[in-house]
């Protein structure tokens, strides 16, 4: 991965291509450096 700003995007679904529910889920991502767990809320 390169510096600087990156995006990601995630569309709901489970690694399977599955949609998931609503309700919390909680999403880490993590690089060589540093991780970071961030909230998402589906409804």
């Amino acid at each position: 991965m390169f510096s600087g700003y990156q995006e990601l995007k995630w569309t709901g679904t489970s690694s399977k291509g599955q949609p998931l529910k609503s309700g919390i889920y909680f999403v880490s991502i993590e690089t060589k450096t540093s991780k970071k767990v961030v909230k998402v809320v589906l409804d």
